[in-house]
């Protein structure tokens, strides 16, 4: 009996690196569960894990360790006016479709420029960094005028006919 209750203690420890992902994943399953049953599943095990009380806790966001990005994606407030004018412009332009925006709704939020409308998304701008997720190989064209290989070089690429 002791053992287990020293190994229940060890595993409801929980790694600081894991916290705001696990936070994340509870306080955003009660707002999917209707779309995505299987996370109710998750939540579950996750209580049984960390404790009724730490679950509780990320529902209500208590300790603010759900990731600001999933709280922002996840919120019910309704995206600028300005936003969904642009949206649609897009859209009718894509299908051939004529609109016009509203102009009202277009020249009342001067503050929102398209810059501050788009999604955060960050690029990692590395050269030559392949695909993500694997993959990535590929033959590479060789460019007439690029240096040599430096000294050393052994191509392990079999030769293409």
């Amino acid at each position: 009996m002791y053992v287990f209750t020293f190994l229940n203690f060890i595993f409801r420890d929980l790694d600081e690196g894991l916290e705001e992902p696990i936070a994340s994943i509870i306080w955003a399953a009660f707002r999917l569960q209707a779309d995505v049953p299987e996370l109710r599943v998750v939540v579950d095990q996750l209580r049984r894990k960390y404790g009724k009380e730490f679950v509780e806790s990320c529902q209500r966001n208590e300790m603010n360790n759900v990731n600001e990005k999933v709280m922002h994606k996840l919120g019910v407030e309704a995206p600028p006016k300005k936003l969904v004018e642009m949206y649609m412009e897009e859209i009718a332009k894509s299908y051939n479709i004529p609109f016009t925006p509203d102009p009202g709704v277009m020249i009342a939020d001067e503050t929102l420029t398209v810059d501050n409308l788009l999604l955060d998304v960050e690029i990692n701008d590395k050269k030559g960094g392949g695909g993500g997720g694997g993959g990535g190989g590929g033959m590479a064209v060789m460019n007439p005028g690029a240096p040599p290989p430096p000294a050393g070089f052994v191509d392990t690429m079999p030769a293409v006919s």
